[in-house]
């Protein structure tokens, strides 16, 4: 049981800093998400919406990842009596919503016009692009973040079933 139990800090302890360095990775990305958002606020006419996803979302992530760094850092009391602010809660569900509405506006208008400015079909290619890929690389993450969790479990399962197993 004690294995289970080093085996355990061990994920948990991995776990906690693959989850931070993400965060400070993602502050970039973020920060990138609303200035191209503002700097090509009004070159979508295809979907006026795209370039304020960018915005909205990049703003909503920075203050969640603010609101973490508050709970994790700024508490100063002991780890167990921490819980999680509301704000955050309140911020990871409008980013969800939010990101369902921000893949209906890119996916509906895939491939805008590129070329033409006076098209109502048009979209700036750098925004479009932009916002098509980061949008992807979300269901990227997620599907290694899955792929990995089921690895995980595989590893503790097989871990665990050997240290039941009679000697």
């Amino acid at each position: 049981m004690e294995g289970l139990k080093a085996t355990g800090l061990v994920v948990l302890v991995t776990l906690g800093t693959a989850i931070a360095i993400v965060c400070f990775a993602a502050l970039p990305l973020q920060i990138a998400m609303i200035v191209i958002g503002a700097k090509y606020k009004d070159e979508c006419p295809v979907e006026d919406m795209i370039p304020i996803y960018l915005i909205v979302a990049g703003s909503a992530a920075l203050f969640s990842n603010c609101c973490t760094c508050g709970i994790k850092y700024g508490g100063g009391g002991d780890q167990e009596e921490q819980s999680v602010n509301p704000l955050q809660i309140v911020a990871q569900l409008f980013l969800l919503v939010w990101f369902v509405f921000g893949n209906l506006w890119i996916y509906e208008n895939y491939e805008p016009n590129y070329t033409d400015p006076e098209s109502p079909e048009y979209c700036h290619k750098t925004l479009y692009l932009f916002a098509f890929w980061v949008t992807n690389s979300y269901y990227i993450i997620f599907g290694l973040v899955m792929i990995f969790m089921c690895l995980a479990g595989t590893c503790a399962a097989v871990m665990f079933r050997r240290e039941d197993a009679p000697v």
